[in-house]
């Protein structure tokens, strides 16, 4: 459906990180013991390389740096801008920190440490996600009859409108907040390692959908620009970075 025939040069470097994790002992679904008390060498030690989730996330990395590329190519003078690939790969840092770093570790032990990470899929990874602007880059790599026959007849059902409101939007995302943390789906999470996946399926779906995300990726959007015109960015003084 969709030519990524040049992308598929940077599959060399994703095989082997694949089948390294591949290679990995996976942990059944299960907690296990209590943890114990934080230490610093967790920093070192405590991070995870569950297969379910690091294998997405690299998949979801190539992926967009294949078709970047690949719209990089097919029209040179309209490039996709800079600053999305690293919102794009700030996302996948933000999942990455709250599902494998030692915050995974303790999320079912410490409560805050459980709140910092639904902070972090709420209000980091899915603002950088929807800031990378991914359906554009699909719109934008897909082939005419792809974009007219699959892609805009599903963005402009009648389904995705109701799902885009806004109303609807903020209802899910606070029916979401609300349920997993003043119902039995908080308990139920803490003891069902699946049930907590999804969990966290449901904030980063929801978040992404909100004004939530599209306020935090203006702010993330003001932040660059005035990063990017910094000096040590652009190498010289009042030259702006390309976008």
């Amino acid at each position: 459906m969709f030519r990524l025939v040049r992308g598929l040069t940077a599959g060399r470097t994703l095989v082997p990180l694949v089948l390294l994790l591949l290679g990995l002992p996976v942990p059944v679904l299960a907690h296990g013991p209590d943890p114990g008390p934080p230490d610093v060498s967790l920093l070192v030690t405590g991070w995870s390389f569950r297969v379910e989730v690091w294998l997405p996330i690299l998949i979801a990395g190539w992926a967009y740096r294949a078709a970047m590329r690949h719209v990089n190519a097919a029209h040179p003078a309209n490039p996709v801008p800079r600053r999305r690939w690293w919102a794009w790969l700030g996302g996948l840092v933000a999942l990455v920190l709250a599902l494998s770093s030692p915050i995974e570790r303790y999320d079912t032990t410490l409560f805050s440490v459980h709140m910092i990470q639904h902070l972090l899929l709420s209000f980091a990874a899915a603002p950088l996600l929807v800031l990378a602007a991914p359906v554009t880059l699909l719109l934008r790599v897909a082939t005419p009859k792809a974009r007219r026959g699959l892609i805009l007849p599903v963005l402009h059902s009648r389904a995705m409108k109701v799902v885009a409101n806004p109303i609807v939007t903020w209802g899910l995302f606070a029916l979401v907040m609300w349920g997993s943390h003043f119902s039995g789906l908080f308990d139920a999470a803490l003891e069902d390692p699946l049930i907590h996946f999804l969990e966290h399926g449901l904030y980063l779906a929801t978040a992404k959908n909100t004004s939530v995300s599209a306020t935090m990726s203006i702010v993330y959007s003001a932040i660059w620009r005035v990063v990017s015109a910094t000096p040590w960015v652009t190498g010289s003084m009042g030259t702006p970075a390309a976008a």
